[in-house]
């Protein structure tokens, strides 16, 4: 299976936090191929790099505004080296817009994921209410035009459904996997001194 991912966020190429990187190698194993676009600024002037079963795209963006066309002019490239099966975006809103015109585009199955509890979540909105309230009504269409949606939690699904009219039996809870084993081990003394000097 080749998977078309957008991401929000370039630091899976230019600093992996955690094991970011490692899991979407995993992923992208199981899969068969993951091809990822990531939102990056024009700035950072950051390469595309390949993996064995996955390859990462930065945008290279002016800046959000022309996020979802450097999107789509990427994933167009791709699309005409390899059949995709799927795109899969990170949230309901950018990423999920761009999917969105791609699948319309392509006639590809369009999978969106929230790694939050976003939809008309009032604490959420009133931190930047025009922007985030923008937001959330751009979740309203493309929540409604995916094929399949991934959310973390029941309470989340149930939204969808009492919101959105969406039938359950296309939503799947699957929460963010946790790397416990990083919890559970104490840091060292200068690992500490690092975090407090670099955070103040």
């Amino acid at each position: 299976m080749n998977v078309l991912m957008i991401s929000i966020g370039d630091n899976i190429l230019s600093n992996p936090v955690g094991d970011a990187l490692q899991r979407q190698q995993k992923y992208a194993k199981a899969l068969g191929y993951i091809d990822m676009i990531v939102f990056s600024p024009k700035i950072h002037n950051l390469k595309t790099k390949h993996y064995d079963n996955l390859s990462i795209y930065p945008t290279k963006s002016l800046n959000m505004a022309t996020f979802v066309y450097d999107v789509f002019k990427i994933a167009k490239e791709i699309i005409k080296e390899k059949r995709i099966d799927v795109i899969t975006t990170q949230d309901p809103f950018g990423t999920a817009l761009a999917g969105y015109l791609t699948k319309r585009k392509y006639n590809i199955p369009l999978h969106i994921q929230n790694h939050s509890s976003f939809l008309d979540n009032r604490l959420w909105i009133d931190e930047k209410p025009l922007l985030f309230a923008l937001f959330n009504k751009l979740s309203y269409f493309t929540l409604k035009n995916a094929d399949r949606l991934r959310v973390v939690n029941t309470k989340e699904k149930q939204k969808y459904i009492d919101i959105l009219g969406i039938y359950s039996n296309k939503i799947d809870v699957a929460p963010v996997p946790i790397n416990i084993k990083f919890w559970q081990e104490a840091p060292s003394q200068e690992a500490i001194d690092h975090f407090m000097k670099q955070y103040n």
